[in-house]
């Protein structure tokens, strides 16, 4: 394990649970929950199959630690993840490393931005993800794993450390483990990654840098304007939020529904442009819903705007089918500090 941070602890197969513990503690390398014992068997069992496991891929932010694939399958070791999981967070930590994702602003804000991370295609099945009942929450072993092998991975390569490089101010659970996987059963539905250009077949993981959840719910359900008139002035008290006048509005929004809302749309022909495009013209921003100060400035530095959409463009409403029964939507508002989601092929 020559490749390996000089922080990442290998220890013997008869090394005590307690000790490692503690070990693993002292070198920071932990998220406040039990760590797997990092050992040579393990690490050797997570890597097998692949080559040129030391060759640098990048870095990570803010101290701008050597990504490897030997330091990726470290952390996806000691979150707890099957060697099938490896290539999903190796993945997921590539997808954070593009430019347009901003993983510096994401990894050092004083905001609430965690990574978001999303699985599409085969592998769903075939890791057993869950993309049903809950798929946001824990239960499922793959779910659970993958997305904090994602934060172990960016925050110890990273040093990403609260009080230290980390400066969220509150900060929020997404950042122990923050992951789902798209429904590929949907009659009608194009999944994410099909839409980014993709094919069926393939696989695929999307990283989103969000500032946390908000649900959804349109309790009368009489049509689908009802619903989109609900969903935009839900999204509008959080989408338009930002600590810079340069942001206000813009950026991205995700919006998961569940296959009930989706068939409702679908049914009365809205497709997913269409929902796109009423989002974008209706959910609408006005300067009066800011306190006098801010509207003084607003009107300061731009004298003529007087509203503000919560996205960029209609396409910047990512709209995502994931869930289990029932009608409650989540809206995830994309961080104002500037973060452009990334979808990756498997």
């Amino acid at each position: 394990m020559t490749g390996l941070s000089e922080r990442f602890i290998v220890f013997p197969e008869e090394c005590g649970y307690e000790m490692a513990q503690e070990a693993l503690y002292s070198a920071q390398l932990g998220d406040g929950l039990p760590l797997v014992v990092p050992t040579r068997r393990k690490m050797e069992s997570m890597l097998e199959g692949h080559l040129q496991i030391h060759e640098e891929l990048g870095v990570v932010p803010p101290l701008n630690g050597r990504v490897t694939l030997e330091n990726i399958a470290y952390n996806a070791v000691i979150a707890g993840c099957f060697p099938g999981h490896f290539q999903v967070v190796a993945t997921a930590v590539l997808s954070c490393l593009e430019p347009s994702f901003n993983l510096l602003g994401i990894q050092t804000t004083t905001g609430s931005a965690a990574v978001f991370t999303m699985c599409h295609g085969p592998m769903v099945e075939q890791l057993q993800m869950n993309s049903l009942s809950n798929s946001l929450g824990p239960g499922n072993r793959s779910n659970a794993v993958i997305g904090r092998a994602v934060q172990l991975t960016l925050a110890n390569i990273g040093w990403s450390k609260p009080g230290l490089t980390d400066m969220t101010t509150i900060g929020q659970p997404g950042k122990y483990v923050f992951m789902t996987a798209e429904r590929m059963d949907v009659k009608g539905y194009t999944p994410l990654h099909i839409r980014r250009g993709m094919e069926e077949e393939d696989s695929a993981v999307t990283v989103f840098g969000v500032s946390g959840t908000q649900e959804i719910v349109d309790m009368t359900l009489n049509s689908p304007k009802d619903i989109l008139d609900t969903i935009c002035g839900s999204m509008t008290s959080v989408g338009a939020l930002s600590g810079s006048l340069n942001r206000l509005g813009g950026g991205e929004q995700l919006l998961l529904m569940p296959e009930e809302v989706f068939r409702i749309f679908h049914s009365s022909s809205w497709t997913l442009s269409n929902l796109q495009e009423y989002i974008f013209e209706h959910a609408v921003v006005s300067i009066d819903s800011f306190s006098k100060a801010t509207q003084e400035l607003i009107t300061e530095r731009f004298p003529e705007r007087k509203t503000y959409t919560v996205a960029d463009a209609p396409g910047d409403i990512v709209l995502v089918v994931t869930g289990g029964v029932g009608v409650k939507m989540a809206h995830l508002p994309s961080w104002q500090g500037g973060t452009r989601s990334v979808t990756r092929r498997y």
